[in-house]
């Protein structure tokens, strides 16, 4: 399944917010089996507890994100909207807030290397392999748009980690010709 993000003009572009009941997730909490559900998910992931605080990762209940797991996404410490992993067997998997034009940056501190992943759990192993590196970026599908293209213009290597599916594979041969095209 493709994850393309909001291909909205900016006149159309609607202001991003988080699901109106999320709360962070500050611990694994015994007497709360939804909070305790998804601490559980996210450590056998392999998602350190310093990675859940730093990106603000939380969860919603109810409305449009119900039952999943939400990463806030910021550019330059401005809220961007969220991308959502369910908890229970429910379509889709992921979900993305309205008006979502940015990448999750799983790390973005300037280096000269950048590793670029379809999904978030990619990008934050890199993050907690590599540490600081590389910056890694989960574009959350397999296309990159111009607007996305054009964050990645400092760095002296990029390395295409997409996954081994059909979309993956196509969308490896697609973003490097891109880059290829441009120089990168």
């Amino acid at each position: 399944q493709d994850l393309t993000l909001d291909d909205s003009t900016p006149e159309e572009k609607i202001r991003p917010e988080l699901p109106s009941d999320f709360q962070l997730l500050r611990g694994p909490d015994e007497y709360d089996e939804w909070v305790q559900l998804a601490w559980d998910y996210l450590l056998g992931r392999g998602i350190r507890e310093d990675q859940i605080r730093r990106h603000r990762v939380g969860l919603s209940l109810i409305g449009r994100a119900r039952g999943r797991i939400v990463f806030p996404i910021y550019d330059k410490k401005r809220f961007q909207g969220y991308t959502a992993r369910t908890l229970i067997d429910r379509e889709p998997k992921w979900l993305h807030s309205k008006g979502l034009r940015v990448p999750f940056w799983a790390s973005r501190k300037g280096r000269e290397e950048l590793i670029v992943t379809e999904g978030v759990f990619d990008a934050l192993a890199i993050e907690r392999v590599l540490g600081d590196r590389v910056d890694a970026l989960a574009i959350l599908g397999s296309n990159l748009s111009e607007e996305r293209l054009s964050k990645m213009t400092s760095y002296s290597k990029i390395t295409i980690w997409l996954d081994s599916d059909q979309a993956g594979r196509k969308g490896v041969i697609d973003l490097g010709s891109i880059l290829e095209e441009k120089g990168e």
